[in-house]
C-alpha cells in the first residue's frame, strides 16, 4: 500500500509531494435562508463578529425605520432573531463595521440620510446599550461612505460622499474614536454618491473611486497616504453608479475596477494597465438595475468571480471567472428576493468557501446564501510514481468520504474513503506523464490538472512555429537513463514503442534521429532543445515523441505517453 505517511524507504525517491490548487466544475450555492423576512426594510447587510464570539454575525442598515439591527450567529451558519443596537438614524443607507475606538471590538458607522451626519455606534463590548456618536460634517444628500486608514497612522478614518452637493468628505481618525473636524477633499462630481478605494497605481497608497448619481462620471482621486487626495480624474460614464470597487479580475497583479450601473451596460469592469489608467468598459452582464457588486474566488479555482444584485430586476446572481478577466454565464440564486439593494460577501460557516449575504428592500429580508464550494473533495498532497509500478494509492485530503475518482475523465474504482483518505487501484496501463484527477461529491466535482504524476513525464507544446526551437521537459523523478525518440507523419498513428529495438533510431520521413543521456540526483528534470529548421516542408507536419527511461536506484523503466506537436 502506497502512503503518504508510511513507504517503504526503496520508494523515497519516487516520492514527489505535490502542492495542489484545483478547478472547480459545477460549484453551486445551497438554497436560501431568509432571516427576518417580516421585519424592516433593509439597505444594507455587513458581517462582523460583534460579540467577539469568534463567529461573524450579520449587521443591517433598515432604512424605513432608521435603525441598525444584529442578527447573532448562534451556531455555523445559524442565526437568531433580529435585535436592534440602535434608531434614530434618519435613513441609514450604506453600513460598515470596524473597530472605530482601538478598543478591540467591532463598532457600527452609518451614513444617515436626511441629516448632515456620520453616525458611529461604539459596541459596548458587554450586553449593555450602544453609544451613539453623531460627527456632523455638513452633508446633503447623504451617498456612500468608506472606511479605511487614508493617512497611515494605524486606525480608520471615514470619507463620505453627499450627492446634493457634490461633496467628498474626510473625516481623519485621532485616535480612540476621536475625529478632526471636517475636510472636503472635493465638489468636483455632480451627484457626487458612489464611493469605493483601491490602490490603482500600486504605490502602496489607497486611491479612491467616485461616482456621480446624476452625472454618471466615474473618476479616480490619486491618494498620497497622508490623508489628501488629487484631484478627480474621469475616466469613463456609467448610468446611476450603484458600486464602485477595485479587484484583481484578470490576475495581472494589479487593481481593476468593478462597477454597476442601472442601465443598459449594468456590470462592468475596467482593466487597469497598471500604472493606474483604465481602458474601456468591458461588460460581465447587462441586468436592469444593478444596484451592487462584489468579487471573490466563490468556486476556489484561485481567480475572482463576480457576484451582482439588481434592484429593479429582483436578481441576485454570480459568474464565474474563467481567467484573465473573461467571465461565464450569469447564474442566478433564489427566486423569492423582492428588491435586492445590497451584497456582502464573507465565510459565514467556516467552511473555507465565501458565501453571500442578501439585503433587500421591498420585501424587507435578508438573505444568506451558503456556499457549498467548501464542501468539495480538497487534496492536500498526491505520489509520483513509476510507470512501471501499479497497486494501492492512498488520496489524503479533506471531504473525501464517499467522492468518485476519474483519471484523465475515465472513471476509475474507489476501493475506500473515509474523510480524509481515499483510496484506489492504480493500473498499470496508465503510462508516464502528468494526469487530470477529478473528484466528484454530491456539491459537485474538482479537477487537479495534471496533479497525479507517473514517471517518466514528457511534456512539450502542441505547436512549433517554423523555425523556432523545440523545447521538451523530461521529468524521471530520480537518477537514471534515458533515451527520447522521435517519428513523423510518415507513421498513420505515433510509433507505438512497444519493443526495446526502437531506440537505435526512428525513420522521420527518411531521417533517423534519437536522444539520449542520464539524469543526476542534482538534476532529475531535464529541458531538451532541438535546433530549429527553416525548410518550408515541415509546415503542417505532426511529430511524435515517447521516452523510455531507466531509474538507477529502483532498477524500474518504462515509457512516457506519446506526445505530439505541429509544426506552423
Amino acid at each position: 500500500m502506497l502512503k503518504l505517511d508510511s513507504i517503504p524507504a526503496r520508494w523515497l525517491p519516487l516520492l514527489m509531494p505535490l502542492a495542489l490548487a484545483g478547478t472547480v466544475l459545477g460549484q453551486g450555492f445551497g438554497d436560501q435562508v431568509k432571516l427576518d423576512p417580516t421585519g424592516p426594510s433593509k439597505s444594507s447587510v455587513f458581517a462582523a463578529d460583534v460579540d467577539g464570539d469568534g463567529q461573524l454575525d450579520l449587521i443591517a442598515a433598515e432604512d424605513w425605520n432608521g435603525s441598525v439591527a444584529w442578527f447573532r450567529q448562534v451556531s455555523l451558519g445559524q442565526f437568531g432573531p433580529r435585535v436592534q443596537l440602535a434608531g434614530g438614524l434618519g435613513t441609514p443607507w450604506r453600513i460598515v463595521a470596524q473597530d472605530m475606538d482601538g478598543d478591540q471590538d467591532v463598532d457600527i458607522v452609518v451614513p444617515t440620510e436626511g441629516s448632515s451626519s456620520v453616525v458611529w455606534l461604539e459596541n459596548p463590548g458587554t450586553a449593555a446599550a450602544w453609544t451613539k456618536h453623531s460627527l456632523t460634517i455638513g452633508l446633503k444628500g447623504t451617498g456612500d461612505l468608506v472606511v479605511l486608514d487614508a493617512d497611515e497612522d494605524g486606525d480608520p478614518d471615514i470619507l463620505a460622499t453627499s450627492r446634493l452637493d457634490h461633496k467628498l468628505t474626510y473625516l481623519e481618525n485621532l485616535g480612540s474614536g476621536a475625529f478632526a473636524a471636517p475636510v472636503t477633499v472635493t465638489t468636483d462630481i455632480s451627484g457626487a454618491k458612489t464611493l469605493g478605494a483601491a490602490d490603482l497605481d500600486g504605490d502602496g497608497h489607497v486611491d479612491l473611486l467616485l461616482g456621480g448619481y446624476v452625472s454618471g462620471s466615474i473618476a479616480t482621486l490619486k491618494g498620497a497616504g497622508d490623508g489628501s487626495f488629487g484631484a478627480p480624474m474621469e475616466f469613463a460614464e456609467v448610468f446611476q453608479p450603484g458600486f464602485l470597487g477595485g479587484f484583481d479580475l484578470d490576475g495581472d497583479g494589479d487593481q481593476d475596477v468593478l462597477c454597476t450601473g442601472y442601465t443598459p451596460t449594468a456590470l462592468v469592469w475596467f482593466e487597469n494597465d497598471g500604472a493606474g489608467n483604465l481602458g474601456l468598459p468591458k461588460v460581465i452582464d447587462q441586468a436592469f438595475g444593478a444596484t451592487s457588486a462584489h468579487a471573490v474566488d466563490f468556486d476556489l479555482d484561485g481567480d475572482l468571480d463576480v457576484c451582482l444584485v439588481a434592484f429593479a430586476s429582483n436578481l441576485c446572481s454570480w459568474y464565474e471567472n474563467l481567467g484573465a478577466g473573461n467571465f461565464g454565464p450569469r447564474m442566478e440564486l433564489g427566486d423569492g428576493i423582492d428588491g435586492p439593494k445590497h451584497v456582502h460577501v464573507a465565510d459565514l460557516d467556516g467552511n473555507g468557501a465565501v458565501d453571500l449575504a442578501v439585503a433587500a428592500k421591498n420585501d424587507d429580508s435578508l438573505s444568506y446564501f451558503p456556499n457549498l464550494a467548501g464542501l468539495l473533495p480538497k487534496l492536500d498532497t498526491l505520489v509520483g510514481l513509476h510507470c512501471a509500478v501499479a497497486g494501492e494509492v492512498v488520496l489524503v485530503g479533506e471531504d473525501l468520504l464517499g467522492a468518485t475518482l476519474a483519471i484523465d475523465g475515465v472513471p476509475t474504482p474507489v476501493k475506500a474513503s473515509t474523510d480524509t483518505t481515499l483510496t484506489f487501484d492504480l493500473p498499470i496501463d496508465v503510462p508516464g506523464g502528468r494526469h487530470d484527477l477529478a473528484l466528484s461529491n454530491g456539491f459537485g466535482t474538482k479537477l487537479w490538472p495534471g496533479g497525479l504524476a507517473r514517471y517518466p513525464v514528457l511534456e512539450l507544446p502542441p505547436t512549433v512555429e517554423l523555425g523556432a526551437p523545440l523545447d521538451i521537459v523530461l521529468d524521471n523523478g530520480g537518477e537514471g537513463l534515458y533515451v527520447l525518440g522521435i517519428s513523423g507523419d510518415l507513421y498513420a498513428t505515433p510509433a507505438p514503442f512497444t519493443g526495446l529495438g526502437w531506440y537505435h533510431g526512428l525513420e522521420l520521413n527518411g531521417v533517423w534521429l534519437s536522444f539520449g543521456g542520464a539524469f543526476t540526483a542534482m538534476e532529475p528534470t531535464k529541458t531538451l532543445t532541438i535546433p530549429p529548421s527553416a525548410s518550408v516542408g515541415l509546415v503542417g507536419i505532426t511529430f511524435h515523441f515517447q521516452a523510455w527511461t531507466h531509474q538507477s536506484a529502483l532498477g524500474l523503466s518504462g515509457f512516457t505517453a506519446v506526445q505530439s506537436v505541429l509544426v506552423e
